[in-house]
């Protein structure tokens, strides 16, 4: 509310701000963290040439970005660099690709939280005092000016990418050929962050506001006098993969066969990070922490990050594959892979996954050769298995020891090591099996083309952190293999050519997706949970443990599990089902819940348009997900009319009252339809060419990016996260999606 809405709801309910809060001020919070606007450039040059035996081409890009948000922004370069240079007669051919990127960026230092101060912070309230100081109030607990976090506040992260690939082709009698791929990429980041002593003094034990998932929020406690933080880590990455294909026609016959082998090494998070306190001087930043005096505060201490991020894994595969096809009407396709991952148990290292399809290409039969409809029918179906070795780290399998704490011994106190993880030699490949039944089509001439694919997947040996029995296994969790899931539905691609003359012409591109999603089971035979674990809890205000979605055998991902809304008493207070059916204003967590709709969409759509009309190009991409729900904690935790003296509540709540001292409890009254359209992208051109003796092209252009989106969600965007184990929960953590217009050129010599 603005401050004239909010003083006007208090003054109907017979109550008032306080005088420390109320200077008479209208503050728009959450405009005060952001720019006015946002200006952004990128520079693209590219060079490219070569002859009969070798080509080149040679790219520079410069972007740079400013954020929506106060001391938010990014600058990148990226430079590539393609060779190809063929040999002896064109047998033998080297290819070399570089890529190497640099990016600087400045964003906030806990910046979901800084977001919910700003929807939280009351409008009456300055940002800053007649004498330039910052407006605080700290008697109201967790109550923090969003400027002043802001601006006393810097995070900078560098980022350096560089990835090379070098290829070989030789080609060998008998109708072989060997490729050999060797590539390196390495990702270094450096990042910096300082919280000055304005921050360290006066937000210390503040909690931070992650996504809601399995762990919940922690509480922050900060160093005096300033405090830096300094990481330097570095991801290498290094592939060796080389394989022999025989390619062979006898006459309407075809067969491709290859067969290979590769070879991966990961090293992920090489490096340090640091963290200390007690600055001389806050110019200073993160830029010398040899300055720092943490030995100067009283129950400090030096940390160096989280334990166990150092990992490394390697992944080795020999595969085959073997392909035929007959006058390209009967084709055949058959592959096994045998992959072995370090991530695994010792005994279970290794897995085999094969697949297999077919195809028939109708349209080459003999009773269809006098219609006219089809251009191209082809039907086909496959089943194949593919396994999955990331998403966990390196060293799940295996045990490993950490700081329990301290134990007092002999006069002395003592830390205390112990398992932080239990050992599983038993973890081995989680493995998803895919069929599938398709159509392709070409209609009317190519006017119409298209694809329907029908698929069923199912994920059995699910890897996950089971919490265990402490007496079986006593860190109390383990990572094992045990649920399954599986994913069916619907695709649909569809292309097609309306108008086609010598000055117009568009072309249309639809993709439509339905799945259903749907949990089989998470049975383990450690797991002392049963077949349901609790997860997703955003912990507002009050609400600690208040989760809002469950993993549960027959129901789907993201699906909402939480209290269920039934109106206000004779009394103005909210009231909720409990679970005999009865209503009460004292509803008992994970007691009173009940199963609410889910996160999970019924349809994806993507529609690109491409019009063309003499030397103008009109190009529209829209997008849209339907039938999916959104749980939006952010209105909960702003939907508190009894809080209002305290804390900003939404327009929405001015015919609430504030003797609703439950409004604001996480139940079905929060739930929305998700669905959403958006116009994410429209770009106007006009083209001129062979503009004088060294222009080829000329090409002027005007592209918006989400130009508007259609959609009944409340919130701040209806788009978002949908992955992951706890999707379609709103909680303080958006980022404003931004409307940006670029005006722009392209020009080839």
């Amino acid at each position: 509310m603005t401050a004239p809405q909010l003083r006007a709801f208090l003054k109907a309910n017979g109550e008032a701000f306080s005088p420390n809060d109320d200077l008479g001020a209208n503050t728009n919070w959450q405009k005060a963290i952001e720019k006015d606007n946002a200006f952004s450039q990128s520079h693209n040059i590219a060079i490219s040439g070569g002859t009969d035996h070798s080509d080149y081409i040679a790219s520079l890009n410069y972007a740079n970005k400013e954020g929506i948000l106060l001391a938010s922004s990014l600058q990148r370069v990226i430079a590539r660099l393609a060779i190809n240079q063929s040999a002896i007669k064109d047998k033998v051919k080297l290819g070399l690709n570089v890529t190497y990127s640099n990016s600087n960026s400045d964003d906030v230092p806990y910046r979901s939280v800084t977001l919910l101060q700003s929807a939280l912070y009351l409008p009456v309230s300055p940002v800053k005092l007649p004498s330039g100081a910052y407006f605080e109030d700290f008697t109201n607990s967790a109550y923090y000016n969003p400027v002043a976090m802001t601006n006393n506040s810097t995070l900078n992260t560098k980022y350096s990418n560089l990835a090379g690939t070098l290829t070989a082709l030789v080609k060998l009698p008998f109708s072989l050929t060997y490729n050999m791929d060797l590539s390196y990429q390495s990702y270094i980041t450096n990042q910096g962050q300082y919280l000055d002593s304005y921050y360290t003094d006066n937000f210390n034990d503040m909690y931070n506001n992650p996504n809601p998932g399995l762990s919940g929020h922690s509480q922050q406690v900060f160093g005096q006098g300033g405090q830096a933080t300094r990481a330097a880590y570095t991801n290498t990455s290094t592939l060796f993969e080389d394989y022999l294909t025989w390619d062979k026609h006898f006459g309407e016959h075809h067969i491709n066969a290859v067969v290979g082998y590769s070879w991966q090494d990961f090293t992920n998070n090489d490096g340090f990070t640091v963290t200390t306190a007690n600055f001389p001087a806050d110019n200073i930043s993160f830029n010398n922490l040899a300055l720092s005096n943490p030995y100067g505060l009283t129950g400090f201490d030096v940390t160096f990050g989280a334990d166990g991020l150092y990992s490394q894994s390697r992944l080795i595969s020999d595969f085959g594959r073997v392909t035929y096809d007959y006058n390209q009407k009967y084709l055949l396709q058959a592959s096994i892979r045998r992959d072995g991952s370090s991530v695994f148990g010792a005994d279970h290292q290794w897995g085999y996954f094969p697949s297999v399809g077919v195809a028939w290409r109708l349209s080459q039969e003999r009773f269809m050769l006098n219609q006219n409809l089809f251009t191209d029918l082809k039907l086909r179906a496959s089943y194949g298995v593919t396994g999955n070795a990331t998403g966990f780290s390196a060293y799940t399998a295996q045990s490993i020891s950490g700081n329990l704490g301290t134990y007092y011994y002999d006069g002395t106190t003592t830390a205390a090591l112990g398992a932080t993880q239990e050992a599983n030699p038993a973890l081995k490949w989680e493995k998803t099996a895919t069929s599938d039944i398709g159509v392709d089509f070409t209609l009317l001439k190519g006017k119409v083309g298209g694809a329907i694919d029908v698929y069923n997947k199912t994920t059995t040996g699910m890897i996950y952190s089971y919490a265990v029995d402490p007496i079986l296994v006593p860190s109390g969790s383990v990572t094992a293999n045990g649920g399954s899931m599986n994913n069916k539905g619907i695709e649909l691609a569809l292309s097609v050519i309306p108008v086609a003359t010598k000055t117009f012409k568009w072309t249309s591109s639809l993709n439509l997706a339905h799945n259903t999603n749907k949990i089989i089971s998470l049975k383990n035979p450690l797991f002392s949970g049963g077949d349901s674990v609790l997860l997703a809890d955003p912990e507002g205000a009050g609400q600690s443990g208040s989760t809002v979605e469950i993993l549960k055998s027959g129901k789907p991902l993201g699906q909402f599990f939480s209290l269920e809304y039934a109106g206000q008493n004779s009394s103005g207070v909210s009231q909720y089902v409990s679970s005999t059916g009865k209503l009460t204003t004292t509803p008992t967590q994970g007691v009173d819940y009940h199963y609410l709709s889910n996160a999970q969409p019924k349809l994806l759509l993507g529609w690109a348009n491409n019009f063309r009309y003499q030397k103008f190009d009109l190009n529209i991409f829209l997008r849209g997900t339907f039938g999916n729900h959104i749980f939006n904690a952010t209105r909960a935790d702003l939907f508190r009319p009894a809080t209002a003296q305290y804390d900003n509540i939404l327009e929405d709540a001015v015919h609430e009252t504030t003797a609703d001292y439950n409004s604001y409890l996480y139940s079905s009254r929060f739930v929305e339809s998700g669905s959403y359209l958006r116009l994410d992208n429209a770009s106007l051109g006009y083209t001129l060419r062979n503009v004088g003796e060294y222009i080829k092209s000329l090409r002027f252009y005007v592209t918006g990016n989400n130009l508007f989106v259609i959609t009944g969600y409340r919130g701040i965007d209806p788009e978002i996260n949908q992955g992951g184990l706890a999707p379609g929960v709103d909680y303080n953590n958006f980022y404003p999606k931004t409307r940006t217009f670029l005006l722009g050129a392209n020009i080839s010599f």
